[in-house]
């Protein structure tokens, strides 16, 4: 297995879950990250920044040729498989022993890049870059912290997607939960009501026409029933409230 497959196989198993988790399925058309990015760039005075994901199944950024087509994804990709939760920064790449000799240097018309770690349940997922075509010299701390901290209102906003989204899912389970349990309510309600009534006038017509001593047995058998019959009409009124409910609510 080669190193790119290796990689690809560490993004499928733990990093593209997360992201579909948190609802990032194509983050190129993504508008929630542009204002970081229009941030970055004004801070940092930079040639350009963006918001990177590693995601083989949607093809974000996947390795097929030492020269790749999108010209930062070899540094994203690095960036996000990079080990801890430092920063990763190359600050010339022309000269970078790393990048100097690689096929894809040649291939970019940049020098200098940083990126700090998206983390998501304690994994790197994506990368907010500073890209520059010419060399820089390392970032201050202060820089760094800056980046750090635009860093973490990212995965703010990545973990209420997943808030969201989990809640949208329960919220629909339960609908379903909800839809089922009317229909057994009303289809039993229905089956009970109409026996249940003919016991009640068959046992009211007995007490009329019946001894003391078996009166006092009807009556406690129509006192029953009458007991039951509530429950079965308030069950018919929670099935009426539910189709009231449903038909409002559906678009």
């Amino acid at each position: 297995m080669s190193v790119w497959e290796r990689w690809e196989k560490l993004i499928q198993e733990n990093i593209t879950p997360i992201l579909r988790e948190c609802d990032v399925s194509d983050h190129t058309k993504d508008k929630d990250f542009d204002d970081f990015t229009f941030l970055v760039k004004q801070i940092y005075n930079c040639t350009s920044s963006i918001v990177t994901f590693i995601d083989t199944e949607n093809n974000v950024v996947l390795f097929k040729s030492s020269c790749v087509s999108d010209p930062p994804s070899f540094f994203c990709v690095q960036s996000v498989l990079h080990p801890g939760t430092g920063m990763y920064e190359v600050t010339d790449s022309f000269s970078d022993p790393d990048y100097m000799h690689a096929e894809t240097t040649k291939c970019l018309n940049l020098k200098y890049y940083a990126a700090a770690p998206i983390i998501i349940n304690g994994r790197r997922v994506g990368s907010l870059c500073v890209i520059d075509e010419n060399a820089r010299p390392s970032m201050s701390e202060d820089q760094k912290a800056v980046l750090f901290s635009l860093c973490s209102q990212i995965t703010n906003r990545l973990q209420l997607r997943c808030d969201m989204k989990a809640a949208t899912k329960q919220h629909q389970k339960l609908n379903r939960t909800r839809h089922q349990l009317s229909l057994v309510a009303g289809t039993t309600s229905h089956d009970i009501r109409q026996p249940l009534s003919n016991i009640m006038m068959t046992t009211e017509l007995l007490i009329e026409e019946s001894s003391d001593l078996n009166k006092a047995q009807l009556s406690n058998i129509y006192d029953n029933a009458c007991k039951i019959k509530e429950v079965v009409d308030t069950m018919l009124t929670f099935v009426v409230k539910e189709s009231i409910i449903q038909r409002v609510s559906s678009p």
